[in-house]
């Protein structure tokens, strides 16, 4: 059997960006979004990632791409899984430029936590997101992670009130995702946020 054209693979990837900002909306960091055509490619949804971006695909992209250059002094942040991080090829993705964002729910398997943690000890960066509550279960998630992200635009208000209060005690940089309005931005604030990002400030580039 011939190898797979990774060239003419790349030609069909489509990379898009949506911007992650500090609490004076200076940029820090952008989620990457890698999908296979223009279509569906303007809403940020963690969920279809895996199934359209595997690992080499990934790193061929910031290998063949420059995408390291193209980030220069911010962050990357790519929402991976169990499959996308037991490849041993996910480390070539650049340590210093990447944020590997997972999903609480993807630590049903059990043996995802110790791979996380041998790539942390080798220097990679973890954004966990899923988490609205703290719990005995989840501390060992939150102690691999920089960042928690959480889903404003899911929580109804004094259930965020609570998640928030909650989540500022683990010490580590609260991201609210999907801000849509004025009103939630300025909650947010007021709730402790560090970073923010949705459509309120930039939809998706590709």
């Amino acid at each position: 059997n011939q190898a797979p054209d990774t060239s003419e693979a790349l030609r069909e990837v489509f990379i898009g960006r949506q911007p992650i900002l500090d609490r004076d909306q200076g940029l820090v960091g952008y989620e990457l979004l890698f999908r296979p055509t223009k279509e569906n490619s303007d809403r940020v949804d963690s969920t279809t990632v895996a199934a359209t971006a595997t690992a080499d695909v990934v790193c061929k992209a910031f290998a063949e791409l420059g995408l390291s250059n193209v980030f220069d002094h911010v962050r990357a942040f790519i929402n991976v899984d169990a499959l996308f991080l037991h490849t041993d090829v996910v480390e070539l993705l650049p340590k210093d430029s990447v944020v590997l964002e997972i999903d609480v729910a993807a630590f049903a398997d059990e043996s995802l936590l110790p791979r996380c943690q041998e790539l942390k000890a080798k220097g990679y960066a973890y954004s966990l997101s899923g988490v609205t509550d703290v719990g005995d279960q989840i501390w060992p998630l939150v102690d691999l992670a920089t960042w928690l992200k959480i889903n404003v635009d899911g929580l109804p208000g004094d259930r965020l009130q609570t998640s928030a209060r909650a989540l500022a005690t683990t010490r580590r940089t609260l991201i609210a995702a999907h801000v849509e309005s004025q009103t939630q931005m300025e909650l947010c604030r007021l709730l402790g946020f560090h970073l923010f990002q949705g459509y309120y400030f930039a939809r998706p580039v590709i």
